[in-house]
């Protein structure tokens, strides 16, 4: 997810980064997660992903979390 200067901070990414969550959990029932992989020393993404629920997965920049469904 990038965000233009003046929108850093302002919240956005937490809420693009959940609806794209959703939006996928929706469109793609077989998925069971989503791994992102976040570019070395981006500290405002990996804060991004770890504050979404994501668990980091060893030390190459790579964040999973499992696909929430909704009923």
């Amino acid at each position: 997810i990038y965000l233009t200067p003046p929108r850093l901070g302002s919240g956005l990414g937490p809420n693009l980064l959940l609806s794209a969550e959703a939006w996928l959990g929706e469109r793609r029932p077989e998925l069971q997660a989503i791994v992102a992989r976040v570019l070395a020393g981006n500290q405002a993404s990996e804060a991004l992903f770890l504050s979404c629920g994501y668990d980091r997965r060893g030390a190459d920049g790579l964040f999973e979390k499992p696909v929430e469904r909704r009923p």
